[in-house]
């Protein structure tokens, strides 16, 4: 998009499609097929890892879903929960398309506004110093943000 080939709102239009769908569509496997895909599924599905994701959606409802769609990996074991716990379709679909906006939505707007000074910033940075960068900015949303939420709950509580 940043050349000038592709429309810039056609390719936010897409990912974030794309994104939504694709997760929605291991929702609903797991919502409508999860008990017996847990009784008779693959080897390799890691029901341990789903199993503390149902908890940790449980605790936050919608913002549990919103937080883990935007961790790596953790994003479509996010979807997988979500369908075993049989969350409501409208309150999961909800938080996707946040979560789709802000995530595959960002990533175009940042390759775009980035563009072509995308090798000059990693050759000054360092592609490690700019991957502990990004870590850092998911930390901060993923872990401080919600227990600076939960003191303040506390606090007036």
């Amino acid at each position: 998009a940043y050349t000038g080939r592709l429309r810039l709102i056609w390719v936010i239009l897409t990912v974030v499609a794309a994104d939504f769908l694709g997760t929605s569509l291991l929702y609903f496997v797991f919502y409508l097929f999860g008990e017996y895909l847990l009784k008779h599924g693959p080897k390799w599905l890691p029901i341990e890892k789903i199993e503390n994701l149902k908890k940790k959606v449980k605790d936050r409802g919608r913002w549990g879903i919103f937080l883990g769609r935007l961790i790596p990996y953790v994003r479509g074991y996010t979807s997988v929960a979500a369908g075993l716990m049989e969350i409501s379709p409208i309150v999961f679909l909800t938080s996707v398309i946040l979560s789709a906006v802000l995530w595959s939505g960002g990533y175009v707007i940042i390759g775009f506004a980035l563009g072509s000074r995308w090798n000059t910033i990693i050759s000054k940075l360092g592609f490690g110093e700019f991957a502990l960068a990004a870590l850092l900015i998911l930390f901060l949303i993923v872990y401080i943000v919600p227990y600076i939420r939960r003191k303040m709950k506390e606090n007036k509580g």
